[in-house]
């Protein structure tokens, strides 16, 4: 049986002329620009900060003390960064028949550290909307909710799922008071635990 083999024999120059190879080492490089900017862009978005300072309260809202670097948990600020007004913008809510007005000199977030659900106490003197974003430390948002208030007003979060709030984190919460035409009239910040040993002999490990 007679057998047959065939041999291809390219002209190296025509490879090197063939258009898109040509073009291929632009390519490569467009494609590693990409990646570096989109790396670049999640950078931007994605800032470390320590969470230190804590307010302790009980299951009552009594406090019990501060652990870490003084701060100012639960009052107000002057201003917010342009990524936390950002964060709390997202959080669309129902603005009519609001205003700008007196609000609690400060916020009381209970108990803290929190193992199930966290309750936030506040009051206003009339009707406005109360804005809250829940963020890790590299800022990524974990809960978020918007309630309309208007005289004392209690509700709770629940931090109970551990795939969100994993057992020892600290989180940041940024919260805002706005009326319609008066966005984030009273801001602030305040810094949260979640620890499984609360109200146990362990519970000082939380810390």
């Amino acid at each position: 049986m007679l057998r047959y083999e065939y041999y291809f024999v390219v002209n190296p120059r025509h490879m090197v002329t063939h258009p898109f190879l040509k073009r291929l080492p632009v390519l490569v490089i467009m494609m590693f620009c990409g990646m570096v900017c989109m790396h670049c862009r999640k950078g931007e978005h994605s800032t470390y900060f320590e969470i230190e300072g804590f307010d302790l309260t009980d299951a009552s809202g009594i406090s019990m003390g501060h652990v870490g670097p003084a701060d100012n948990d639960w009052t107000y600020i002057p201003d917010f960064t342009g990524k936390e007004k950002y964060l709390l913008d997202t959080i669309s809510a129902n603005m009519e028949d609001t205003k700008e007005t007196t609000v609690s000199a400060k916020i009381v977030c209970y108990p803290n550290p929190a193992k199930y659900i966290q309750y936030y106490t506040l009051n206003t003197a009339d009707s406005c909307v109360f804005k809250m974003v829940i963020t890790d430390a590299w800022e990524t948002v974990v809960k978020t909710t918007a309630v309309k208030v208007k005289g004392f007003k209690t509700f709770g979060i629940d931090v109970s799922d551990r795939k969100l709030f994993k057992n020892g984190a600290s989180f940041r919460v940024y919260y805002s008071f706005s009326a319609k035409d008066r966005p984030h009239f009273k801001k602030g910040y305040g810094d949260i635990k979640i620890c499984d040993a609360l109200g146990t002999p362990g519970a000082s490990s939380c810390y």
